[in-house]
């Protein structure tokens, strides 16, 4: 019982998953803001950088939004199903007051407005559980990411506009997604098209629209 005690006090047992292709897209913010300048006023200006990524593949994709109001969380993930081209069967955020207005082990309480887009393109809503990173480790990598190969980028440039910022994002995004990852030699985008993509279920005729 003494050496299993010592033991367990060391071990820190993880299980892999093995994501399905298609199956979820992890969504989060980067503690790690972007900025522009104000051209008017010559002010700096911050914004909130949104990542998502993919289960089987980890490809990213990457958004700057003046906040994390639940219209801008809204936006940003419809906008990440058209930079796939499809819908995933689940969306996976973290408990943000943006998504999930009550958490809860069994039966989290969603946004109504966020719940009324998930409905729109027939997407499930799993909030990971309250303080298990691990819950959302896929996104939690894929911000770490954004933050080393994107924002470090950026953070000598100087924009003038939030559109002009989400540019040069999407460029670096690209880069990013285009180079191989360390021990498989393959980049997330060449797993995309072989793994993600096939899979996902197709896009709406139409954009969802929010309503007052």
């Amino acid at each position: 019982y003494e050496l299993y005690g010592q033991w367990r006090k060391k071990a820190d047992p993880v299980m892999r998953l093995t994501h399905k292709a298609g199956e979820k897209m992890f969504i989060d913010f980067s503690g790690d803001r972007a900025h522009y300048q104000d051209p008017t006023t010559g002010k700096t200006v911050e914004a909130d950088l949104f990542v998502s990524a993919l289960g089987a593949s980890s490809y990213i994709f990457a958004r700057a939004v003046p906040d994390q109001s639940t219209e801008n969380f809204i936006g940003c993930v419809i906008r990440a199903f058209e930079f796939y081209g499809g819908c995933t069967e689940y969306l996976v955020p973290d408990n943000a007051r943006s998504v999930v207005t009550h958490p809860s082990y069994y039966e989290p309480d969603i946004n109504r407005t966020f719940a009324a887009m998930a409905e729109y393109y027939q997407v499930a809503v799993l909030p990971t559980r309250v303080r298990k990173a691990r819950d959302k480790a896929k996104v939690e990598n894929g911000v770490l990411q954004a933050q080393r190969r994107i924002l470090a980028k950026l953070r000598n440039r100087t924009f003038f506009s939030i559109r002009e910022l989400n540019d040069a994002i999407m460029e670096e995004t690209k880069t990013l997604n285009e180079r191989p990852m360390t021990g498989i030699n393959q980049s997330r985008r060449d797993l995309f098209f072989t793994i993600d993509r096939p899979a996902l279920r197709p896009l709406p005729a139409d954009r969802y629209t929010l309503t007052s």
